[in-house]
């Protein structure tokens, strides 16, 4: 099963934001702030 159904929302809410122009890493930002296994393995580190 693939995960970027949920994903790609936060994408284009991002690249919304700001203003048409994000980078890799603004999006991969964004994902982290809403995936919180991805959160809770940040703040173990």
């Amino acid at each position: 099963m693939r995960m970027s159904h949920i994903y790609q929302p936060v994408a284009i809410w991002t690249l919304l934001d700001k203003g048409g122009k994000a980078s890799i890493h603004d999006i991969a930002r964004e994902i982290a702030g809403y995936d919180e296994a991805m959160l809770n393995t940040m703040k173990s580190v």
